[in-house]
């Protein structure tokens, strides 16, 4: 019967070997250059995923003990063969979300910089290492962010929870006619326009909210303003230093606010990783909130190759377009 030990070592060597094997066919696609950004390892059967950031490797570990030291060893090995940092942060309690019980004490190259930037195709971003649970932008809304740069030419759009604002800086490079940006936090909205000002975008020019979400689209009601397209993608918990935010509890008021807000045949881009729940229960929830309402529900983009590599597990994201009907 093999140890922790024996096992830990068996795992770190079949680790570098798909990170080898992957690396070889995604650096190629996303002509990377160590400039891009995409995701090598999508491996939730074994609780960890690792993602590319420019020149720097940024390992998620959902185990509940801590990183073998043969598993930061591979890491380490393949990063200097490729001219990378990395980044091993050891999450626990994964479904806490940003801000959750993660360890503070990050594993990192020494030559790990606070700040860097990086692509997704050819839009660039600022990537911070103390950040909480990413660096700053979620891969598995890549395709949504494309769709959204694609599909936002002359439309009004409002980001909801909007994080560091990766889809509002796609729908300015898309040609939207305003884009109305809001976050509970600040520093994530001050964060949002240097991702504007390294697209040659001028912040001045847009909206920018530090305001609780649902508070916001209150007012936004009272005012009838209204937006033909509506992203959210907000997470399991929350919390403010006057609010509370539990998805399962507060997503129908949600909905019914943002509903009250979206143009006719406006549509909603929602998204979320809340673990509870399948698609069809994310489906049912707007069903039961939007009774006697006209909608239809449309698939979001397909997602990238970084997501359908042989034997990549699910992502945890879930959602959907819903259309609002005449």
């Amino acid at each position: 019967m093999q140890n922790r030990s024996q096992k830990d070592n068996i795992f770190a060597e079949q680790l570098t070997q798909n990170m080898s094997a992957r690396w070889g066919r995604l650096s190629e696609l996303h002509n990377n250059q160590n400039k891009a950004c995409f995701r090598l390892i999508h491996d939730l059967k074994d609780h960890f995923q690792i993602d590319i950031y420019g020149a720097t490797l940024w390992m998620y570990w959902y185990n509940d003990f801590e990183v073998p030291a043969s598993v930061i060893e591979s890491v380490e090995s393949f990063c200097k063969l490729r001219g990378l940092n990395y980044v091993i942060r050891h999450m626990i309690n994964r479904g806490q979300g940003v801000g959750g019980k993660e360890q503070s004490d990050l594993i990192r190259s020494k030559n790990q910089p606070d700040q860097w930037t990086a692509f997704e195709s050819n839009v660039q971003y600022q990537l911070r290492k103390t950040a909480g649970f990413s660096p700053g932008l979620f891969l598995d809304q890549s395709q949504n962010r494309k769709w959204v740069l694609e599909n936002s030419k002359s439309k009004n759009v409002l980001n909801l929870f909007s994080y560091t604002s990766g889809f509002s800086v796609n729908a300015a490079l898309g040609g939207a006619s305003s884009v109305t940006t809001v976050d509970a936090s600040s520093n994530f909205l001050n964060w949002s326009k240097e991702n504007f000002k390294l697209n040659n975008l001028d912040p001045e020019k847009f909206d920018f909210f530090a305001q609780d979400s649902l508070l916001f689209l209150a007012g936004a009601h009272k005012r009838n303003r209204q937006w033909d397209l509506i992203i959210c993608d907000p997470p399991s918990f929350g919390r403010t230093k006057t609010t509370v935010w539990k998805i399962e509890k507060d997503l129908p008021e949600l909905i019914q606010k943002m509903w009250s807000c979206l143009a006719a045949n406006g549509r909603i881009l929602f998204t979320c990783n809340y673990e509870k729940w399948t698609l069809k229960d994310l489906e049912n929830v707007f069903r039961k909130t939007l009774t006697n309402q006209k909608f239809k529900f449309e698939k979001l983009p397909e997602p990238s190759i970084d997501f359908k590599l042989e034997g990549a597990e699910q992502n945890l994201m879930k959602g959907f377009f819903i259309q609002k009907l005449k």
